[in-house]
């Protein structure tokens, strides 16, 4: 069994190298001028190191890296939405990065079942709904 588990983890880094090796490929070719706006897509570069965390230690059930991982996947794809919307918008979506902070603790509750993780998870959300509530309204 536990070669088996050694194996899995090594594919796990060899994913996440050759993801990491793509996309430096990738925006070396546009710092040479051949795929102009790709820089648009760095988000990626945290949303693979997420990803690559959430999986490695899914199974371990070390909550602190893996609300690492979903942190930054969150922030990742929060990001991608400004880049290609407005960064402007952060001016009113600001709260969306609390809300982030609890969905990650959300989805370390659903590894551990720990009370104290739903109710900061749930606070949170609810915190940064109230904020865009009242920040929306003034």
């Amino acid at each position: 069994m536990k070669g088996n588990g050694a194996n899995e983890a090594r594919n796990e880094f060899v994913v996440l190298a050759s993801s990491l090796i793509i996309t430096g490929f990738l925006l070396l070719l546009e710092s040479f001028g051949y795929l102009p706006g790709i820089s648009r897509l760095w988000p990626i570069f945290p949303l693979i190191i997420g990803i690559g965390l959430v999986m490695l230690f899914k199974d371990q059930e070390d909550l602190g890296m893996l609300w690492l991982g979903w942190l930054m996947i969150m922030l990742s794809l929060f990001f991608f939405y400004l880049n290609f919307t407005s960064w402007k918008l952060l001016a009113r979506l600001w709260p969306v990065f609390i809300a982030i902070f609890g969905l990650a603790f959300l989805f370390c509750y659903f590894i551990n079942k720990n009370r104290a993780i739903l109710i900061t998870s749930l606070f949170t959300i609810l915190l940064s709904i109230a904020f865009i509530l009242i920040f929306s309204l003034s």
